[in-house]
C-alpha cells in the first residue's frame, strides 16, 4: 500500500510538473511575440526578414569623352575619342538614367568662352535661354549631356549599361557623314534627331 502511494504521489508530482513545464513555455513564446508585433529590435546577429545583407555598392561616376577630328594623330583613322576633362570636385552623374555634367567643362567642347548661368531652373547660355532644365550642385551648373549638346548641334551617344556619354560635335559629324561609312550607327541616330541631313535614297545601298 505504501509502494502504491509513493507511486501515485510520484506521478502526481511528474504531472504538476509537467504541467508548470507547459505553461512556462507558452508564456515565453506569447512574450516573445509581443515583442516582435511592439517593434523591438532583433538581437545583434539576429536575420531580418527583408533587409540587404550588404549595403549596395557606390556606382563610379559615368565616364564621358568627345569626339575630334586630329588627321594627325592617323590619316587612315582622324576621328579619335577623347576623355571630357573635369575639374576636381565635380564629377558626372546619373540621375533618373540622365547623365549630368558641370556645364563649364561641356562649354569648351561645345561653344567655346559661352556663359552659361540659370534662370529658374532652365538653362542660359549668352543671354539665350535654351528649352533645357539644369540644377546647381557643388557649386556649380549642372546641365543633362544629351540635351544640352544637341543645343550646339551635337549628338550624345549613352552607353545604357555603364550611363558613360560620348559627344559627336557638328564638326566630327560632318566629317564622319562625308569620309565614313554612311550606315554607321552614329549617323543613323544623329540624322533622326535632325543633327544632320538624312542619306539619300540614291546613296543608300
Amino acid at each position: 500500500m505504501r509502494n502504491q502511494r509513493k507511486v501515485l504521489g510520484l506521478g502526481a508530482d511528474t504531472a504538476l510538473f509537467a504541467f508548470l513545464l507547459v505553461v512556462c513555455v507558452g508564456c515565453e513564446r506569447r512574450q516573445g511575440d509581443a515583442e516582435s508585433s511592439s517593434g523591438k529590435a532583433a538581437p545583434l546577429g539576429s536575420a531580418v526578414a527583408g533587409a540587404p545583407s550588404e549595403a549596395a555598392p557606390k556606382r563610379p561616376p559615368p565616364d564621358i569623352a568627345y569626339v575630334v577630328v586630329a588627321p594627325e594623330i592617323s590619316e587612315e583613322t582622324p576621328v579619335v575619342n577623347r576623355r571630357l576633362p573635369t575639374a576636381a570636385g565635380r564629377p558626372a552623374f546619373l540621375r533618373a538614367d540622365t547623365v549630368y555634367a558641370a556645364a563649364e567643362d561641356l562649354v569648351p567642347i561645345l561653344s567655346p568662352g559661352a556663359r552659361v548661368s540659370l534662370s529658374n531652373r532652365a538653362v542660359v547660355v549668352n543671354a539665350r535661354k535654351l528649352p533645357v532644365n539644369g540644377l546647381e550642385q557643388n557649386g556649380a551648373v549642372y546641365v543633362p549631356v544629351k540635351a544640352f549638346a544637341r543645343e550646339f548641334g551635337a549628338y550624345t551617344r549613352i552607353n545604357e549599361v555603364d550611363g558613360s556619354a560620348t559627344i559627336w560635335p557638328q564638326e566630327a559629324l560632318v566629317y564622319w557623314k562625308k569620309n565614313g561609312p554612311g550606315n554607321a550607327p552614329v549617323l543613323i541616330d544623329a540624322a533622326a534627331e535632325g543633327l544632320i541631313p538624312p542619306r539619300s535614297r540614291a546613296n543608300q545601298p
